[in-house]
């Protein structure tokens, strides 16, 4: 394995409503922001899709981002990604006043590695389905903010339902919290 690319951290850690909460708590008001929207009178809607990146990955990232220790974000980051992970990782590492590199395949579509680049991410074509071939010569030493199950990344989108489990909403059942009614 190359230098600097992270596998597994150790044990897997519990991801807890409070440490979800701590996550949203901590996000960038221009990143939770989305609104609620209530769709056929009844059913509540989480626009995740008015996010900057256009999804709730942007949560993820900047999650894991900020967690890192200020060495890890002196390295930079890597990611693999055709799409929203690659925008989201890109924004996420300017949030943090990082620098991002991004392996995208030579299939992505044309939008999604036009935004990472418009977030300032360096751009690294590779054949599609053979990311691993080229980070060793891309991002030897930096720290790479893996997709789900990491812990980080599944904290930052699950803070989306945080928004609408407040009083003025109340229509989200979430754990520790009473069902409504």
């Amino acid at each position: 394995m190359a230098s600097g690319v992270v596998s597994s951290p150790g044990p897997m850690q519990l991801v807890t409503l409070a440490s979800i909460e701590e996550a949203a708590a901590a996000l960038p008001e221009s990143v939770r922001s989305s609104p609620v929207v209530r769709w056929r009178g009844k059913t509540w809607l989480k626009l995740e899709s008015l996010q900057p990146t256009g999804s709730f990955k942007i949560r993820g990232a900047v999650t894991k981002l900020k967690r890192l220790p200020p060495e890890g974000r002196t390295r930079g980051v890597v990611a693999y990604s055709s799409g929203n992970h690659g925008i989201a990782v890109a924004r996420a590492a300017r949030l943090c006043g990082t620098k991002a590199t991004i392996v995208v395949p030579t299939d992505a579509p044309g939008p999604k590695a036009g935004a990472i680049a418009l977030e300032g991410a360096t751009i690294v074509p590779c054949p599609p389905v053979s990311p691993i071939a080229a980070w060793p010569p891309v991002a030897p030493s930096s720290t790479v903010p893996a997709p789900p199950p990491a812990p980080d990344v599944i904290r930052g989108p699950s803070s989306a339902p945080c928004a609408i489990t407040g009083p003025d909403h109340g229509a989200f059942p979430a754990p520790g919290r009473p069902t409504p009614r």
